[in-house]
């Protein structure tokens, strides 16, 4: 980020430096420090407390924040690459190194993989149709040939 970045529009130079450095350490003394304050401890406190200054620390670290978690497309891209074996698990050598070659992935996990990315768009449910009524008490041996009956016939 530099000084001439949007979120800190507004601001003088010294406290676009302060913001910067807040953002670096996330300690005001230090920050106060770095931006040229006389006293550090003082105007490191005032300035957090400046609501310009606070606000574009804030929209610092909504952006920071925002660009650290991925977003859903990049989720399904990924899944997506695993269900079709594209992305495997890193191969090492007994030292622990990494042997610049990718196993594939195992079967359970491109099914894991698959179903995942079929519940995110909905074409998952949660229990297949059940055929036969579900009873809380128990039925009779009649009542279950009656009920195989009806299902044998289709009604």
């Amino acid at each position: 980020m530099t000084p001439d970045s949007p979120e800190l529009a507004g601001l003088s130079e010294r406290r676009k430096r302060f913001v910067l450095a807040y953002a670096a350490c996330a300690n005001a003394s230090a920050a106060a420090e770095a931006a040229g304050y006389a006293h550090p401890g003082v105007e490191g406190c005032r300035l957090l407390k400046d609501a310009k200054v606070a606000a574009a620390i804030a929209k610092i670290e909504q952006r920071e924040t925002a660009a650290a978690i991925a977003r859903i497309d990049e989720i399904q891209e990924f899944l997506s690459s695993v269900m079709r074996g594209e992305v495997g698990d890193p191969v090492t050598n007994l030292a622990g190194e990494y042997t610049g070659v990718d196993s594939p992935p195992k079967i359970k996990d491109r099914i894991k993989a698959a179903e995942t990315l079929a519940k995110m768009h909905g074409a998952a449910t949660a229990a297949p149709a059940q055929h036969l009524h579900v009873y809380q008490a128990e039925i009779t041996p009649i009542q279950a040939k009656a009920e195989l009956r009806k299902l044998r016939k289709g009604e």
